[in-house]
């Protein structure tokens, strides 16, 4: 096995309160007779010495096997739709939006391209034209962090001027019906598929709203899962107000009521492995998005209508390059084996060169 280089020498192997991901690379590196070092402070940055001294870089949950022209792609939804769709992959409608502090910087070196870029209202009136609700997202971002539902103008605007106080790049993109599924792909191969559902909880008869939400939080948090969620969060409350409830209102026993709109497992999702029953159809359609962006592994993102997760008149939502696992590692010990072997197949490619 490789020595540890001088400069890592207070990196280590992952602690044990470390995320599953982890301890799933942890895994893989040793079965491929290498070792896993992470940057102790937040494990999010750190290598994998192989036996020929050579450093497979990790980066959050990035492996190293996509490109750098790639992965920047899969980040940039807008781009990312556009591919697809010339590809021949349906996509949602969608419109993006830059703000004014951008394009007055832009304007400042390239003023034609600046120019070029779409109004202020662009959002407004493509709202107008697909009709409502539409989604209002960071065009780079992951994890369902500032993603909201607005279901009328007034929604619309407040979302867009809340959003661009931190982030110049929009998307406001046609809401598409369909039961929310995520496939693991590598190498042109599906690895494993999950269906994922909103964060909800279900009614006791006594309790309301915002006792049986925080008591689910705490058990998110509880199971290692990380608290990116509040109570008090906006959309929480705006998705209750869109079925007549508020936090105060106590739902019958047995009653489930979503709470978000987006079915992200890093926001209190909760998923359903479907890797066993995944038509081939779904299966080819996630190998075809991952293949468009030129993406070696990758977590694509369908949304389908269809009661057997068919994708006739489904779409590609999104395309991550770097798929967190540790939701799905975690969700039983069949998924962890999967996860494990995935991962372990990615060190291995990396360590011997193999292309798909």
């Amino acid at each position: 096995m490789g020595q540890m280089p001088p400069e890592m020498a207070n990196w280590g192997a992952p602690s044990d309160t470390a995320r599953p991901f982890l301890h799933i690379l942890a895994q893989a590196a040793r079965a491929c007779g290498a070792q896993l070092l992470m940057e102790p402070r937040f494990g999010h940055v750190g290598c994998i010495v192989h036996a020929d001294g050579r450093r497979q870089m990790i980066f959050g949950n990035g492996l190293g096997l996509n490109s750098d022209a790639a992965a920047a792609l899969a980040a940039d939804k807008t781009y990312a739709c556009d591919v697809l769709a010339a590809s021949g992959l349906p996509v949602p409608a969608g419109v993006l939006l830059v703000s004014e502090r951008y394009r007055q910087s832009l304007g400042l070196k390239n003023a034609a391209t600046a120019a070029a870029l779409p109004d202020p209202d662009v959002g407004l009136r493509f709202a107008e034209t697909v009709g409502y609700p539409v989604f209002v997202k960071p065009n780079k971002g992951a994890e369902g962090a500032g993603v909201s539902c607005a279901r009328g103008p007034d929604e619309l605007s407040a979302d867009i001027a809340h959003l661009m106080q931190t982030e110049t790049h929009l998307r406001i993109e046609a809401a598409c019906p369909g039961r929310d599924v995520r496939v693991l792909v590598l190498d042109g191969q599906v690895r494993a598929a999950y269906e994922r559902r909103a964060l909800s909880v279900v009614g006791d008869g006594a309790n309301s709203l915002d006792v049986l939400l925080a008591a689910r939080l705490g058990e998110l948090a509880a199971a290692h899962r990380g608290a990116k969620l509040a109570v008090d969060d906006p959309r929480i409350a705006r998705t209750l107000s869109s079925a007549g409830l508020d936090l105060s209102s106590v739902p019958a026993r047995g009653a489930e009521v979503a709470v978000l709109p987006g079915a992200n497992l890093s926001t209190g999702g909760q998923l359903r492995d479907v890797s066993d029953t995944l038509p081939a159809d779904t299966a080819d359609m996630a190998v075809a998005a991952a293949g468009a962006l030129g993406l070696r592994l990758a977590g694509v993102d369908l949304l389908l209508p269809h009661a057997e997760l068919m994708p006739e008149r489904g779409v590609v939502l999104e395309v991550n390059s770097a798929p967190g696992l540790d939701f799905y590692a975690g969700a039983s010990s069949a998924a962890a084996a999967r996860s494990a072997r995935l991962v372990t197949d990615a060190v291995t490619r990396w360590r011997d060169r193999i292309d798909p």
